[in-house]
């Protein structure tokens, strides 16, 4: 795979002297490649992380966590001794995409954070809009890490918050309020001309009901109480070893 060298001042205080897009698949024009290249650079000098695209035709006989985990470390990216970044696989053969995090991209990016990253860009993906899922790509990561630095670590809890709005709360007792409003209105309406009676009886159509008999009849006397299972904890990466021996995390699918 093809993987050129980069300008010192592009590559800033980052370990790899190579391209950050490397599309060997040809999925980009040479102007939509600058511009990608371009958003990945700025991001990944600013934030001291690597953020990476690759793009290949096949992964060979790797599995394509196997192949970008490879990829990552064979080429050196990375900030600072733990190798600090992100890499998205595109596989086209197969129609595969694999995200794999090192170094503080494994805290940063945890497994709920790959999961909301993927959302963003999966769309574009599929459709064959590949510029705009890399740049949507590389714009979530740097979201994503910003936020990991400022101390909210984006994991399973922050998922669930993001997915419920608390603005529904009053809206949907609007909502239920308007629509119960209108039954209980003509109901009301239909009970103009009842009266309160004075007896239970009074209720009761002479010849209607003929009670014969009278039980009390107790169907349950025992209660089996189970305790709640406790949620699993929120989460953050699920780790794994490369074959160069250092530490990934990461998550993918079909496209």
């Amino acid at each position: 795979i093809p993987c050129g060298p980069v300008s010192a001042q592009d590559a800033g205080n980052s370990g790899p002297q190579n391209q950050r897009l490397v599309d060997e698949a040809d999925l980009m024009t040479s102007a939509e490649e600058a511009r990608v290249m371009e958003k990945l650079d700025e991001i990944s000098v600013r934030q001291a992380f690597d953020v990476v695209v690759v793009t290949v035709n096949s992964t060979g006989q790797k599995t394509p966590q196997e192949f970008a985990d490879d990829f990552y470390d064979a080429y050196g990216y990375g900030y600072g001794p733990e190798k600090d970044g992100v890499l998205l696989l595109v596989n086209m053969e197969e129609r595969e995409w694999h995200i794999s995090t090192t170094g503080y991209g494994i805290t940063a990016l945890t497994d709920a954070g790959i999961e909301a990253i993927s959302e963003q860009f999966l769309p574009y993906l599929s459709d064959g809009d590949y510029e705009e899922a890399f740049l949507t790509f590389a714009d979530t990561c740097d979201e994503f890490v910003t936020q990991a630095k400022e101390g909210n670590i984006y994991d399973r809890e922050s998922r669930a918050k993001r997915k419920f709005n608390p603005f529904w709360i009053p809206a949907a007792l609007i909502v239920a309020f308007l629509l119960s409003g209108i039954p209980l209105r003509s109901m009301k309406n239909k009970l103009n001309n009842v009266h309160a009676q004075p007896e239970a009886s009074d209720y009761i159509k002479n010849g209607d009901v003929h009670i014969t008999d009278r039980r009390d009849i107790f169907l349950y006397h025992t209660v089996t109480r189970v305790p709640r299972p406790k949620e699993k904890s929120s989460g953050g990466s699920s780790i794994h070893m490369g074959s160069s021996g250092a530490s990934h995390g990461g998550g993918g699918g079909k496209f």
